[in-house]
């Protein structure tokens, strides 16, 4: 295929999946608008599964709330906000993201990671070794806790009341609800603020029968905080809740649910809120449909956001567009001479004809009297027989000796206009208007002289 063409084909590409992500919301068809909204624990969901009335609570509060459907690059931008990441079920973490997670949380911002069964535990195991603290892991086994003082019922819905009172978010909170929750390993004493029952316990081996060991019996961490300024390795705190279910619709309002997530939001934004210190929620993770707006979106907005955030390419970044693009945009050939039988072949035309359709194409109107009067210089030294060769006195004497008829103020004029144009003492850019009247002047002196 020629080197044009894949060219053309490339652009082509590159602007249907530009104009993709606006376009798609238009179209009834489209799979933006086939693609259900009852995304497992999305903002923007109001099902029982989404956590809309979580977002209305925030915004009531008066948070401002905002989606991520990039890139978690983008929270060097929003330094001191406090970002959301609710029931994640993508597993893969960018590193460099997570390095850019890492300066955020360690430059003020807030973090919250609600996870259950492990999807966010490949975020843990790089996000706290670049802290500098002990990594904190989920044991991705389900929770379970007796419903009768005869132990012979459990529930996978247990009901905590252990609470750290040393952490401020646990104030006012008697009772959280979990469904379906699993538990956190390797959690510093100090950073535990909510457990387990004495009676609970993990059912490691999932046959829904105490066996210990593998089973965990016991209180087990639910919730670990961690205030990094205390622990001296930065001014950021960080929330883990190993159920993000007391966040969704379904059950934010039982118990003490919707104090404990208003509480824990207080708590990592340090008071701040407004515009300038957003809540930002990681939606980035979710299960969306990868054929969904959202995901193409955010598929594109990641790369950006990503390469303009990143504190490596952010310089170089504009560099290699501009040379992108300058590299790849098509440029209009310029004419080159042409062969004897290139002339024959083009029926006549010659590289000065090639030049001037060239020049009046593009608008270079200033080019094509430079060429133009080089023509004429070369006519005038042949019919009026300059033999030392065209000089503007010369050549306006010789004509009027000629051609009587001819003024010789506007022939002067005509040079002066001419030769300044030549040694671009004047501007080349001038309109059609403009040339067309310089290009008749030079037709009616040649045609008196000959």
């Amino acid at each position: 295929m020629p080197r044009r063409k894949i060219k053309t084909a490339i652009y082509i590409v590159v602007f249907v999946v530009a104009w993709l992500p606006l376009l798609l919301p238009l179209l009834p068809s489209s799979t933006a608008m086939n693609t259900p909204i009852w995304v497992d624990f999305s903002i923007y969901n109001p099902a029982f599964n989404g956590c809309e009335q979580f977002r209305l609570y925030m915004n009531s509060k008066g948070y401002e709330v905002k989606p991520l459907l990039s890139s978690l690059s983008v929270l060097s931008r929003y330094p001191n906000s406090t970002c959301l990441i609710l029931g994640p079920s993508i597993i893969y973490y960018n590193p460099v993201e997570v390095a850019e997670l890492a300066n955020f949380v360690r430059g003020g911002g807030g973090l919250l990671i609600a996870d259950d069964f492990g999807t966010a535990e490949t975020l843990l195991l790089q996000l706290f070794p670049l802290l500098g603290i002990s990594t904190p892991t989920f044991t991705k086994r389900i929770l379970y806790e007796p419903t009768d003082a005869n132990l012979t019922s459990w529930t996978t819905a247990p009901l905590i009341t252990s609470f750290n009172g040393n952490y401020t978010f646990t104030q006012g909170v008697n009772q959280v609800l979990l469904n379906f929750a699993c538990t956190l390993s390797n959690v510093p004493p100090g950073n535990v603020a909510a457990t387990s029952s004495i009676l609970s316990w993990s059912d490691m081996d999932d046959n829904r029968a105490i066996d210990a060991p593998p089973d965990i019996i016991g209180p087990q961490t639910v919730i670990a905080a961690y205030d990094l300024s205390q622990m001296g390795v930065g001014s950021g705190r960080i929330v883990i809740v190993s159920d993000p279910s007391i966040f969704n619709d379904d059950m934010i309002n039982r118990v003490d649910n919707l104090v404990l997530a208003g509480n824990i939001i207080d708590w990592l934004a340090q008071g701040r809120s407004g515009s300038d210190y957003p809540i930002i929620v990681d939606e980035t993770h979710l299960s969306l449909p990868a054929t969904s707006y959202a995901r193409i979106f955010g598929y594109m907005m990641g790369y950006f956001n990503w390469a303009s955030s990143n504190w490596l390419l952010a310089p170089i970044y504009p560099v290699l567009l501009a040379f992108s693009i300058w590299r790849w945009l098509p440029r209009e050939k310029k004419p080159e001479p042409l062969s004897p039988t290139e002339v024959f072949m083009r029926r006549g035309k010659t590289f000065f004809s090639e030049k001037m359709r060239w020049y009046t194409q593009y608008q270079l109107y200033g080019n094509a009297v430079k060429l133009l009067y080089r023509r004429l210089k070369r006519e005038l030294v042949r019919q009026l027989g300059l033999k030392e060769g065209f000089s503007v006195d010369a050549a306006v004497k010789a004509a009027v000796s000629k051609n009587p008829t001819i003024k010789e103020k506007e022939v002067r004029r005509l040079f002066d206009l001419c030769e300044e144009i030549s040694a671009e003492r004047k501007t080349l850019y001038m309109n059609k208007n403009e040339f067309l009247n310089i290009f008749f002047q030079m037709q009616r002196l040649l045609e008196s002289v000959r």
